[in-house]
Order: C-alpha cells, then structure tokens, then sequence
C-alpha cells in the first residue's frame, strides 16, 4: 500500500545544500541534479550530482579562507550519525557513497553522492516513536 510507506526525512538536505554552496559557489553555469529511483523494494537510491570544482579544488581554495580555518562543518556527519541510528533500529541497508568526478584528463568536473535509503512502513514508523 503506497500510501503507508515513508523515507526518512532531511537526509538528502545536507547533500544538496553541500553542492550548491561549496561545488557550485565559484562555477559559471553549475547544476545540481538530484534522482530518485527504487532500488529493491525495500531501499530507495538517490543521487545528487554537480559539476561544480570537486572536492579536492574546493578544498584547496578554502584553506586560504579565514572563515573556514575555524568551521567544522556538521551536516553531513550528523546525517550519517543519523543513519547509523536508523539502521541499527530497523536493520536497515542504508549507504552513502561520495564520488570524485574526472574528465579524461583527470581534471575533476564534480561530485556525486549516492544514498540508499530504507522505505519503512507503517508499523516500522510507530512502533520507534
């Protein structure tokens, strides 16, 4: 019964509030595209790609960042700590999976992020509340 079936909220949030503010902040024509698709019947997966700098890059150019000497970003870990909880309570499969992209030449031309979710039902929901 589709309408009894949930993903968990504000995971895929971080990810894409990651490619826009740090692979897209210095590219001219960035884009971010976020897909869904089932994987089983008990898993979703979903990708967020940009074609922004690549880690690396953006790591490089915010070394030199007097803000960013004293940041520790938190979103992404906490999504992950979040995760974790939700496989340990329900015995979910639940993976993230960061990819560098390359050109041919090894330039990189983005990141690609892939999360598999669990699809929980009803009584999964209730029965953690």
């Amino acid at each position: 019964e589709i309408d009894f079936l949930y993903v968990p909220s504000m995971i895929v949030q971080p990810y894409v509030e990651n490619a826009l503010e740090h692979g897209l902040r210095s590219v001219t024509n960035g884009k971010v595209t976020i897909h869904f698709s089932f994987q089983d019947h008990r898993t979703i997966k979903c990708v967020v790609q940009d074609n922004g700098l690549g880690r690396t890059k953006v790591k490089e150019q915010q070394a030199n960042w007097e803000f960013q000497q004293h940041h520790k970003s938190k979103g992404t870990q906490i999504t992950e700590q979040r995760l974790e909880l939700l496989k340990a309570i329900n015995g979910s499969d639940l993976q993230i999976t960061t990819i560098d992209l390359h050109n041919t030449v090894q330039e990189p031309i983005g990141t690609r992020v892939e999360i598999i979710l669990p699809i929980l039902d009803e009584k999964q929901i209730t029965k953690n509340l």
